[in-house]
C-alpha cells in the first residue's frame, strides 16, 4: 500500500465522515454524556447518603462528639484541650430536673453547657435552633420534645413557663430558645447563674461530663489508652468510647468501596459497550478506506479523532448538567419528601467529584475504543468487508425430532455472542445487587424498624421518685384504668425493691471482675473494692434490685428467651432469674444467692439504705436475663427477677417502678393521648414513647430513602440503556436471520415470543446471580453499618418491584426493536444488508 502522509487530508476525511453520521455520533455523545452526568450525580448522592446517615446518628445522640469522660475536673479539661489529637473538649453538667408543669407530670433534664460544648458539639447536632443560649438566671432553652412534654405547642421567645424542679422547687422560666434533635430524651439548658444556685459541679457523680471531639473519629484501642494517659484519669473514672471501632471501620470501608465499585462497573459497561459497538459496526467502511491506501496507523488515528470529538462534547456537558442536578434539583426533592428534615439541606458536592467523573469517563472512552480501533487497523480489507462483529463462536449442530423449542432457541441466542451476554448480565447483576444492598440498609434504618427494635412497648410510664418517696405513683387503680382503655392491648407491670447481695464465698467475684476489667475503667482496684464490699455489703456501689414481674411481663420475657421458662413455677414464686448486662457472664446461675431487702435510711436521704430486719432470703436463679425490663439502676449489683406473688410475701411494700403499655395499633396518637390522660395530675411520673420519636426519625428516613433509591434507579437506568443499545444492534444484525426463519415457517408471533424469552432470560439469570451475590454482601454491609438491634431482613417489596420493572422493560424492548425493523415482505427483508 502507498502511505499517504497528509494529516490535513486525514483530518478533513474524519470530520467529513463524522458530519455525515449525526445519528451514530449523537448516540456515542449521549453515552459519554449520560455516564459522566450519572457518575457525577451518583457520587454526590452517595456522599450525601453517608452524610445523611452520619447526621442522623449525631441527631439521635443529641450531640456531636466521639468519647466521653464523666466527672472531669478543671485540670483534666485543660489537659484534654491541649492534646494534639483533640479538636474540641466541651463540658456540661446536669443541674436539675423539671418534675411538674401545671397539672402535667414531666421529667425534663436541665443542663448547663460551657461555650465549647454548646457552640461546637450541641448546635451541629440539632435540626434547627431558634433563639440564644440562656444568660440570665431565669432563662431556659428547651428541645421540641421537652416543649411537648410541658404542653407547649407554639413556643415564643420570652414566654413564661411555670414548673416545679427537684433542686429549687417552684420556678418560673422565660423561654429564650428551642431546638429539635432526634434523641429520646426531654432536655433543656440553663444559665451558669442557675447552675450556681443548684450547686451543681462537673465532678458530681453521674452528672458532669466532658465530651471530646477527636481530629480523627476512627480510633484504635491503643489510641484510647494514650488519650487516657494524656488526660490524667483519676481512680475509678471511666472513659466511654467505642472499643474495637477500627476493625469495624475497616469492615465498613471495604463494603463502601465494594458498593462504589458496583457503581463504577455499571457506568463502565454502558459507555464501553456503546463505543465498542459504534466502532465495530464501521469496520467494513474502514476496510474500504484501507483499499484506498489508508495505513493501519492512519486508520487508528482516523478512529481516535472521531472518538475524541465525541468525548470532548459529552464529558463537559455531562459534568455541567450533573452539577446542576446535584446542586439545584435534588435538594428540592429532599425537602419535598421531608420538609422539616430537608430544610436547609443540600446534596454534598465536591470539586473532586467533577475531576473523578471526568477521569473515569475519559478512561472508559479510551478502554472502549482501544480494542475496536486495533481490530479496524489490523484487519485486511477483505476481512474487514466480511467482519460482522456479532457472529459469536460457532456452535455444534443439534438434532431434534420435533424441531427446536422456542425456549431452547432463545437460550442459544442469548449466549451466541458470549461477550454481549456477559456485558448484559454484568450490567443487570451490578444494578440489582446494588439495589438489594441499598434497600437492606435503607429499610434497616427505617423509623419503625429502629424503634420497634429499641422499644418492646409503645409507651413506658416510670416512677421517677421511686428512690425518694414511699408513694406508689402507679397504683393498682391507675394501672387498671389504663388496662380498661379500648385500644390498649397489653400492660406489663414491674415492681421493685433495693437489695444487697453479700458476696458469700466469693460467689460474685467473676461477675465483678468482668466489670472491673473493662478497659474503660481507669485506676480501679478490684481487690480493695472487694474488701470494701466484704466489710459493707450495703454499700450503695454494690446494691442491686429485686424486680417483681406480673404475668404479662413474664410472658414477654419468656418469649425473648425462647419460651424455655416454667410459667407456673415462676408465678408461684418458685422460680427466679438473674438480670445482668448482655456482655457480663453469669456463672452463678444455679447457685444459691442470699440477699437482704433494703429501705431508705431516712427521709430525704437519697441513695442511702439500711437492711430491713428479718428480710433475708435465698433464691437459686434458673437462668440469666439481659432484657430491658425497667428504667432505673443505682449500684453495680445484679438484679433478681421474681414474680409479684413473691414480692407480696415480703414485709416491705414494693413500689411500681415502670408500666409498659402496648397498643392494639402501634403509633396511634389517640391511644397515646388516652394513656397520658389516665395518668395526668400524678407528679413524679415520666414516660418514654415510640410515637414521640417516630415523627422525628421518619423525616430523616424519607431523606435516606430518596437518596438511596435514587442512586439505585440511576444504576438500573444505565443497565436498561445498555441492554436497549445492545438489543437494538443485535436485532438489526439478525434482520436477515428473522426473514429466513419466517420463510421456513416461523410466524411473527413465535419470533416475538422468542425475543420475550431472550429479554426475560437475562433478567431472571441476573436476578438469581444478584440473590446469590447481593444477599451475603448486604448482610456484611448491614452488620457493619446498622448500629441498632434491628434484625437483618431483605425487603421483598422494593426488590420485587425493581425486578418486575426490569423484567417488563427487558421483555418489551426487543419487541419494540423488532417491530421497528420488520418489513411487510420477507423478500424485502432478505434483500436488505
Amino acid at each position: 500500500m502507498i502511505r499517504v502522509e497528509n494529516k490535513k487530508i486525514l483530518r478533513s476525511l474524519a470530520l467529513r465522515e463524522y458530519r455525515t453520521n449525526p445519528g451514530r455520533n449523537l448516540l456515542t455523545i449521549l453515552a459519554v454524556f449520560l455516564t459522566t452526568l450519572l457518575l457525577t450525580v451518583i457520587c454526590s448522592l452517595g456522599i450525601s447518603y453517608y452524610e445523611a446517615n452520619d447526621q442522623r446518628n449525631i441527631r439521635t445522640e443529641g450531640m456531636d462528639y466521639d468519647v466521653t469522660l464523666p466527672e472531669p475536673d478543671q485540670e483534666q479539661i485543660d489537659r484534654a484541650r491541649q492534646l494534639p489529637q483533640v479538636v474540641y473538649a466541651g463540658a456540661n453538667v446536669k443541674c436539675d430536673i423539671i418534675r411538674e408543669a401545671g397539672q402535667r407530670s414531666t421529667e425534663v433534664r436541665l443542663f448547663w453547657a460551657d461555650e465549647v460544648n454548646w457552640e461546637k458539639q450541641c448546635l451541629p447536632a440539632y435540626e434547627f435552633f431558634e433563639g440564644s443560649y440562656p444568660q440570665a438566671e431565669d432563662e431556659i432553652v428547651l428541645s421540641t420534645a421537652s416543649l411537648n412534654e410541658l404542653g407547649i405547642e407554639e413556643p415564643r421567645t420570652g414566654m413564661e413557663i411555670s414548673v416545679y424542679t427537684d433542686a429549687l422547687g417552684q420556678r418560673t422560666f422565660r423561654l429564650c430558645g428551642w431546638y429539635r434533635d432526634y434523641s429520646s430524651h426531654s432536655d433543656g439548658y440553663i444559665s451558669a447563674a442557675y447552675r450556681d444556685l443548684t450547686g451543681s459541679k462537673l465532678t458530681d457523680d453521674y452528672d458532669g461530663k466532658l465530651y471530646i471531639t477527636l481530629k480523627w473519629p476512627i480510633y484504635t484501642d491503643q489510641f484510647l489508652d494514650d488519650l487516657m494517659d494524656g488526660i490524667g484519669m483519676r481512680e475509678g473514672q471511666m472513659l466511654y468510647a467505642q472499643y474495637g471501632m477500627f476493625k469495624e471501620f475497616l469492615r465498613l470501608a471495604a463494603g463502601v468501596l465494594l458498593l462504589l465499585a458496583l457503581v463504577l462497573v455499571s457506568g463502565y459497561l454502558f459507555i464501553y459497550n456503546v463505543l465498542y459497538i459504534s466502532v465495530t459496526r464501521r469496520v467494513r467502511y474502514y476496510g474500504q478506506m484501507k483499499t484506498l491506501g489508508m495505513t493501519s496507523v492512519q486508520l487508528r488515528r482516523y478512529v481516535w479523532r472521531q472518538v475524541w470529538i465525541n468525548a470532548a462534547a459529552g464529558i463537559p456537558l455531562g459534568l455541567l448538567c450533573g452539577s446542576v442536578i446535584a446542586v439545584n434539583i435534588v435538594p428540592g426533592l429532599l425537602e419535598a419528601v421531608a420538609p422539616m428534615a430537608g430544610s436547609g439541606s443540600s446534596v454534598e458536592f465536591l470539586p473532586a467529584i467533577l475531576a473523578a467523573a471526568a477521569v473515569f469517563s475519559l478512561f472508559t472512552v479510551i478502554s472502549g475504543t482501544r480494542k475496536p480501533a486495533a481490530i479496524a487497523g489490523e484487519l485486511s480489507p477483505i476481512d474487514a468487508v466480511r467482519y460482522t462483529g456479532a457472529a459469536g463462536r460457532r456452535t455444534k449442530s443439534r438434532k431434534t425430532v420435533n424441531g427446536a423449542k422456542l425456549s431452547r432457541m432463545a437460550f442459544w441466542n442469548m449466549f451466541r455472542d458470549k461477550k454481549q451476554a456477559c456485558v448484559i448480565l454484568a450490567s443487570f447483576l451490578v444494578s440489582m445487587s446494588a439495589f438489594l444492598c441499598v434497600s437492606v440498609l435503607v429499610e434497616g434504618n427505617g423509623a419503625k424498624k429502629t424503634l420497634d427494635a429499641e422499644y418492646s412497648y409503645d409507651i413506658r410510664l416510670s416512677n421517677g421518685k421511686i428512690f425518694e418517696e414511699p408513694d406508689d405513683k402507679l397504683s393498682r387503680e391507675v394501672i387498671e384504668k389504663i388496662r380498661s382503655l379500648d385500644q390498649v392491648a397489653e400492660v406489663r407491670v414491674v415492681k421493685s425493691l433495693p437489695i444487697a447481695i453479700p458476696n458469700t464465698d466469693g460467689i460474685l467475684n467473676s461477675y465483678y471482675k468482668t466489670l472491673y476489667e473493662d478497659s474503660r475503667l481507669a485506676l480501679v482496684d478490684y481487690e480493695s473494692d472487694m474488701e470494701l464490699y466484704a466489710e459493707d455489703p450495703l454499700n450503695i456501689q454494690f446494691t442491686g434490685r429485686l424486680l417483681g414481674l406480673d404475668e404479662a411481663a413474664f410472658d414477654w420475657l419468656n418469649e425473648t428467651m425462647g419460651g424455655t421458662l416454667d410459667k407456673e413455677a415462676f408465678l408461684a414464686g418458685e422460680l427466679a432469674l438473674i438480670e445482668t448486662a448482655a456482655d457480663i457472664p453469669c456463672d452463678f446461675v444455679g447457685e444459691a444467692l442470699t440477699f437482704q431487702v433494703l429501705e431508705s435510711a431516712g427521709e430525704g436521704e437519697l441513695f442511702t439504705y439500711r437492711a430491713v430486719p428479718g428480710e433475708v432470703h435465698t433464691v437459686t436463679p434458673a437462668a440469666q436475663s439481659t432484657a430491658d425490663l425497667h428504667p432505673y439502676s443505682v449500684g453495680l449489683g445484679p438484679g433478681i427477677l421474681v414474680s409479684q406473688a413473691y414480692l407480696d410475701e415480703l414485709s416491705v411494700p414494693a413500689l411500681t417502678e415502670s408500666v409498659d403499655v402496648i397498643y392494639k395499633n402501634s403509633y396511634d396518637q389517640a391511644t397515646e393521648d388516652a394513656v397520658l390522660d389516665a395518668v395526668s395530675g400524678i407528679s413524679g411520673l415520666s414516660y418514654q414513647s415510640k410515637l414521640d420519636r417516630y415523627g422525628e426519625l421518619k423525616q430523616s428516613e424519607n431523606q435516606m430513602k430518596t437518596l438511596g433509591y435514587a442512586l439505585c434507579l440511576i444504576m438500573g437506568g444505565l443497565a436498561l440503556l445498555n441492554f436497549a443499545n445492545m438489543m437494538a444492534v443485535g436485532i438489526q444484525n439478525r434482520r436477515r436471520e428473522f426473514a429466513v426463519l419466517e420463510s421456513i415457517g416461523m410466524t411473527g408471533a413465535q419470533i416475538r415470543r422468542m425475543l420475550l424469552m431472550e429479554g426475560g432470560g437475562y433478567v431472571v439469570l441476573a436476578g438469581l446471580g444478584a440473590a446469590a451475590f447481593g444477599i451475603p454482601l448486604s448482610r456484611w454491609l448491614f452488620d457493619g453499618m446498622i448500629t441498632t438491634s434491628v434484625e437483618f431482613a431483605v425487603p421483598l417489596f422494593p426488590n420485587l418491584v425493581m425486578g418486575g420493572a426490569l423484567l417488563v422493560c427487558c421483555m418489551g424492548i426487543p419487541i419494540v426493536m423488532y417491530r421497528l425493523i420488520r418489513d411487510r415482505s420477507i423478500v424485502e427483508q432478505l434483500r436488505k444488508d
